[in-house]
């Protein structure tokens, strides 16, 4: 589903999570249940197409390598990437979490 070629697409494309979660941050509360399960579906989905792309990038970076050395040194600097990557994300998700909230 993921070819190296269209990995970017997959990556910028799931930027659009952003301004839906920003979105859905602004949203007035429902009452009960059922105003829950639109974030809890998107959350969701956000959680699973981040867990396929990252998998998929570490995958797709093996091909690049030749040797075993170099697979070994590809793999090192991929995995460092995508926790950093996910670590920046978090922390902005904090950021952005103060900035567009509700005043209650």
């Amino acid at each position: 589903l993921v070819s190296r070629r269209s990995l970017p697409v997959w990556v910028s494309a799931h930027l659009l999570f952003v301004p839906l979660f920003l979105l859905l941050l602004r949203a007035p509360a429902g009452r009960g249940g059922a105003s829950d399960a639109l974030p809890l579906g998107c959350t969701f989905v956000l959680g699973v197409s981040t867990g396929y792309i990252g998998c998929m990038a570490l995958v797709l970076v093996g091909e690049h390598a030749g040797s075993a050395e170099e697979k070994e040194l590809w793999g090192t600097a991929s995995s460092f990437s995508l926790m950093l990557g996910l670590t920046a994300g978090s922390l902005l998700s904090f950021a952005l979490s103060a900035a567009f909230a509700s005043p209650s």
